[in-house]
């Protein structure tokens, strides 16, 4: 079973690309591709973020060691 912690932070990004993506289309479907677009920039910097913190983690590591 997933960790409650996780289901909620999966659920928190997911809202906020539906806020990102109502706040740049304004729910109107013929702005829906720019809002596909912000919600894969929110994607690209959550992983970008995610990718920083395995590095800096890995640096933590190396410098134990």
């Amino acid at each position: 079973m997933p960790d409650k912690d996780v289901v909620l932070a999966k659920v928190a990004t997911i809202q906020r690309c539906l806020a990102q993506i109502r706040d740049v289309t304004s729910l109107d479907p013929a702005r829906l591709y720019d809002g596909y677009r912000a919600m894969a920039m929110d994607a690209e910097r959550e992983k970008e973020a995610a990718e920083w913190c395995d590095a800096l983690s890995r640096g933590a590591i190396d410098e134990a060691r």
